[in-house]
């Protein structure tokens, strides 16, 4: 009996049992799929700490300029901000009246001259690209909308042939709507 036990036992007892010799392990790196994509080179690393420093340095010139203001804009810094709203405003009014005009004539004539005066700034010509949002060969956004400043925003074409529910009805042969003959 106590050698049928010995033998019942002794397998199970082995599996909780830590071998002496350790088998040799190499070490093998594995890669996922996007490994190696995101990581960034060491000037890429060194340029993200300058830029860093830099938005620490100007946002440590804002806070003293603030604690020596007592947090209020100075009346200087006021009629600054009121001639660049007032300029603002005037371009704006200027391309507006241009693209809302009931002119007999076509308006992309003036608009060129605007545009070649420097009042209307495109994408093209004056809108400043964010060159930290460039990716992929893209030159980077523009913080405006730029179709706002094309001529014809306010003149659209619209086909009156382009009816979709009546092309349906077309397609389905008008449910009904044919005339009494």
């Amino acid at each position: 009996m106590k050698i049928v036990l010995l033998f019942i036992i002794s397998p199970s007892v082995v599996a909780f049992i830590r071998p002496s010799c350790r088998p040799t392990l190499t070490q093998c790196r594995r890669n996922g799929l996007f490994d190696g994509i995101f990581s960034e080179s060491p000037e890429e690393k060194a340029w993200k700490e300058q830029q860093k420093q830099e938005a620490w340095e100007a946002q440590q010139r804002i806070l003293k300029k603030r604690q020596e203001t007592g947090g209020f804009i100075s009346e200087e810094a006021e009629a600054e901000i009121q001639q660049r709203r007032v300029k603002i405003t005037q371009m704006t009014k200027e391309l507006s009246d241009l693209q809302t005009s009931e002119n007999e004539g076509d308006v992309l004539e003036s608009w060129k001259k605007m545009r070649d005066e420097g009042k209307i700034k495109t994408a093209t010509s004056g809108l400043v690209r964010d060159s930290g949002s460039s990716r992929l060969g893209s030159e980077g956004l523009i913080a405006e909308r730029a179709d706002e400043k094309l001529p014809y925003i306010d003149q659209g074409y619209v086909d009156q042939e382009a009816d979709f529910m009546a092309g349906i009805n077309k397609l389905f042969g008008g449910f009904g709507n044919k005339k009494n003959e």
